[in-house]
């Protein structure tokens, strides 16, 4: 063993045991002091570090690795931080409480069924499609690798980057005869000329098909080592008649020992299986990004805007220009303008890992929502007043209740039961069906296709939203304190053209509040239960924490209750 238990790594880590080591690193469990959690740090094994190239070798295993503390996906295991001993350095990570896939395979003793392994397999390929995207191999997909989480083992994520590579696409290099020969892709193992190919994703495309053969069959597939030699593949079906023939089919194309027969990225391998939004069957959890709606009418238009994505430390850097389609609803000469909102499948709530997070965000659970239009902004004053001339249905409203005052700023101290009113008039002024949005097309809006804390990344900054900046999550820094809101639109939007979903003012939901998702609706409808008098708030605001700005972050009060920092926007459901 390198490090002995009880050893504090930069007065933050205590080293706790020591777990079996591969043939490339050794991995650690241990202890956050500071922020009380267990986390795993993973250095080279002490063979490579007793090797004449142990410090080129180091400094690739660090670089190249922590440049996957900058992917942010719910299907990558977490990566922190550097930490160094005695000229040996270390990288931490999210300590993955769960299994991995061999082991399960192993307890089991038969193959899992089709479906549960295809969501398993659709959630390592969204995670390989992104490394991919960022230049990034893996070249050590199997069983071993992909951890199921304890806590909710419809999830998986894929761990062990200790032989990724970063790829020069089109430039020639020469693999290492690394990873079980099981899963291996044959270009891991030719020599010679044989051995000079142009890296790409069909690589980890072998090892995702032949984790997918042995979770189907309980059975390691025939080596490529091997094959290469004229040994045939059995085909996954001779093993377990119950496998699709399209599932097998997929399977042998994607571990075809011929790169030009191979699948040759991860998303065409998805949709040989079938896993694509018009596969079979019922798909495997899948975000999904903003597709062009069907038109119903209602004269659609484009904007033009610029979102942005942030790293750990809140810092911008990426900028993309989105168009989204929507449309304007007038009254009383003031628009509201409603935004396409796509309909698809997401996971609501907070991964176990989340910092800050609540138990009432657990379950995290798998929700379909519909095509929706929701508020650009959260309702103005401009448009409160507007809406408030029009005639009363069930009660009187206060045509300027807002504390901080402009035409472009949210309207603020409006009750639950008054957005309720606001909603009637509205619809039965244009004839369509306004109302607030229930908590999980909030939620879905909010995040735009994301996993992470915020629909802009790990953290927030206060260039991109209005909260409290005395305060900081994650690895980002303080900024500025408001202490009031501002108009709306001020920060860039979100990937589907939603402003200030994070920060400025609260937002009511339809739904009853509910101490967590046991039993929540996964249709995305509101969840209202009469005998409670407490309604949900969602995206925090300008007085609060960055923590309570999350995508996934729950809060209610009484539906009577009215203060400076709760507002709303409405949605209109497509027909």
């Amino acid at each position: 063993m390198l490090w002995q238990p009880g050893l504090v790594l930069n007065d933050t880590y205590r080293i706790d045991r020591q777990f079996d080591g591969g043939g490339f690193g050794i991995l650690y469990q241990a202890t956050d002091l500071r922020q009380k959690r267990t986390v795993a740090i993973k250095t080279l094994n002490p063979t490579r570090i007793a090797s004449d190239r142990f410090q080129q070798e180091q400094i690739k295993f660090i670089n190249e690795a922590m440049k996957l503390a900058k992917f942010q996906h719910r299907h990558i295991v977490e990566v922190f931080e550097v930490v160094e001993s005695g000229g040996v350095l270390g990288m931490v990570m999210e300590f993955v409480q769960g299994d991995n896939l061999a082991e399960c395979l192993q307890q089991r003793g038969q193959p899992f069924k089709e479906l549960i392994a295809l969501r398993y397999i659709q959630q390592v390929g969204e995670a390989l499609a992104l490394l991919h995207d960022r230049q990034m191999l893996h070249r050590d997909v199997k069983p071993l690798n992909i951890m199921r989480r304890s806590a909710n083992q419809n999830e998986v994520v894929l761990i062990d980057f200790g032989l990724a590579r970063e790829l020069e696409f089109g430039v020639t290099q020469t693999f290492t005869n690394a990873g079980t020969p099981a899963y291996a892709a044959p270009e891991q193992f030719r020599r010679g000329r044989e051995g000079q190919v142009k890296p790409g994703a069909y690589t980890d495309v072998y090892g995702l098909a032949a984790t997918l053969y042995a979770l189907l069959t309980a059975q390691n597939p025939f080596p490529a080592e091997f094959r290469l030699l004229g040994v045939p593949l059995t085909e996954p079906r001779q093993h377990n008649g119950s496998i699709s023939d399209r599932v097998s089919r997929a399977i042998v194309r994607g571990m075809a020992i011929e790169i030009r027969e191979r699948s040759a990225t991860v998303a065409e391998f998805l949709s040989d299986l079938g896993l694509g939004r018009s596969g079979g069957g019922q798909p495997p959890p899948k975000v999904v990004t903003p597709a062009r709606p069907v038109s119903v009418g209602l004269g659609l238009s484009r904007f033009r805007a610029e979102t942005v994505q942030v790293d750990q430390r809140g810092k911008i850097v990426k900028r993309q220009i989105i168009e989204p389609e929507y449309f304007t609803e007038r009254v009383n000469g003031i628009g509201i303008e409603m935004v396409a909102i796509p309909g698809g499948r997401f996971w609501m709530g907070s991964p176990d890992g989340e910092e800050s997070r609540s138990d009432n965000e657990s379950p995290q659970h798998e929700v379909s929502v519909s095509d929706f239009f929701l508020g650009k902004f959260t309702v103005t004053q401009a448009q409160w007043r507007a809406v408030a001339q029009l005639p009363q249905i069930n009660q009187s409203l206060n045509a300027d209740p807002s504390r901080f005052k402009g035409d472009n700023r949210p309207v603020e101290r409006v009750s639950w039961d008054d957005a309720q009113e606001f909603c009637t008039r509205l619809s039965q002024a244009t004839g369509k069906a306004y109302r607030l949005p229930s908590e999980a097309q909030w939620e879905y809006a909010c995040r735009a296709g994301t996993t992470t804390p915020f629909a802009f990344g790990a953290t927030l900054n206060t260039d991109i939203a209005n909260y409290d900046g005395n305060y900081t999550y994650g690895n980002g820094k303080k900024g500025v304190y408001r202490e009031q809101t501002i108009d709306v639109g001020s920060f860039p939007p979100n990937a589907w053209g939603l402003y200030d979903m994070h920060g400025n003012v609260y937002e009511w939901c339809e739904d009853s509040w509910h101490n967590n998702y046991n039993g929540a609706p996964t249709d995305g409808t509101a969840w209202i239960d009469n005998g409670t008098e407490y309604k949900l708030l969602r995206g925090g605001s300008w007085i609060n924490y960055p923590r309570n700005c999350r995508s996934a972050s729950r809060s209610n009060t009484a539906r009577d209750f009215r203060d400076f920092n709760i507002g709303f926007r409405v949605v209109l459901p497509r027909t």
